[in-house]
């Protein structure tokens, strides 16, 4: 089974990730961590498939899209959440977190969480044809999984 789960930003994404790897037994893996710190940037295509076998079982978490594995996917988990509670959810994350309070002051994080829930519904005006791995904004995700996975449940 490979299941692609992607969303909003603070939606659930791997909290349900990691609920369904246990009950299915299925190897999780999280695009935050798809990340090379020293050339600063995502993996490329070719470094995730050396990471995650596009054949085998998996459960792929993140806001990080990744054409091929989407298309891949016998199913994508889309989670949504309310703006306000999305607000709040990126503020908890960071007082929650050590790592992140260490990497950003409260105010970046008053400020990404203020942007994120204004951006949700505006558009790069993205070509949905040729899709490539990339941070995209929540409507031009959303409009590329409409467009490439097989199957969507929306949560």
């Amino acid at each position: 089974m490979r299941i692609y789960v992607t969303g909003n930003a603070a939606s659930g994404k791997t909290t349900l990730a990691r609920k369904l790897s246990k009950e299915l037994g299925v190897k999780f893996y999280s695009t935050d961590d798809l990340y090379n710190p020293k050339l600063q940037r995502m993996f490329i295509k070719e470094e995730i498939e050396r990471l995650i076998d596009i054949n085998s079982d998996w459960i792929v978490e993140g806001a990080y899209f990744i054409p091929d594995y989407i298309k891949a996917s016998d199913k994508v988990i889309y989670l949504t959440v309310d703006p306000l509670q999305q607000f709040f959810r990126i503020i908890k994350r960071h007082f929650n977190s050590e790592e992140l309070r260490s990497k950003y002051s409260t105010w970046e994080t008053l400020r990404f969480s203020a942007k994120n829930v204004l951006n949700r519904k505006s558009s790069d005006n993205i070509d949905l044809e040729y899709p490539t791995c990339l941070h995209y904004k929540d409507i031009d995700r959303l409009a590329l999984v409409k467009r490439w996975a097989k199957e969507i449940e929306y949560i």
